[in-house]
C-alpha cells in the first residue's frame, strides 16, 4: 500500500506541460495530516468541482502541481481539502491569476491558514 501511495505521489510532482492553464499552481501541505481530497472551484460556483488529486493523496510535507481546466473567464477560485480523518478546511477568493503557490497550514489556534506566492 505504501508503494502505491509512492508512487501515486510521484505521478503529481512529474513537470507540468509548457501550455499549463494560468490557474494552475503548486499546493503545499504543511497541515500536519494527509491530504485525501482537493478541490477547486470557480469562486462564483454553487458547489466543488472534482477531487483534483483524484486517487491520490498528498501527505504532509508533500507538494503537487495542481493542473486542471479552469474557467477562461476567472481568476478567484476556493479551495478545499479534506483529511484522511473526514476533517476539512477551506479558502475562498484566491486569485490563481496571480498566485502560483498555495501553502496550506494551521496556525497556533489551529485555523486554517494558506500562504501565497
Amino acid at each position: 500500500m505504501r508503494k502505491f501511495v509512492v508512487a501515486a505521489v510521484a505521478a503529481l510532482l512529474l513537470p507540468t506541460p509548457a501550455l499549463a492553464d494560468v490557474q494552475d499552481f503548486v499546493f503545499i501541505n504543511s497541515t500536519g495530516y494527509v491530504v485525501q481530497e482537493l478541490y477547486v472551484s470557480p469562486s462564483r460556483a454553487n458547489s466543488w468541482e472534482e477531487d483534483v488529486l483524484g486517487a491520490n493523496v498528498l501527505a504532509s510535507g508533500q507538494r503537487a502541481t495542481i493542473s486542471f481546466e479552469g474557467d477562461s473567464d476567472a481568476c478567484l477560485y476556493d479551495i478545499k481539502l479534506v483529511h484522511d480523518d473526514g476533517d476539512s478546511a477551506y479558502w475562498t477568493a484566491i486569485n490563481l491569476c496571480e498566485v502560483s503557490v498555495v501553502n496550506a497550514r494551521y496556525d497556533s489556534d489551529g485555523e486554517p491558514v494558506a500562504d501565497y506566492e
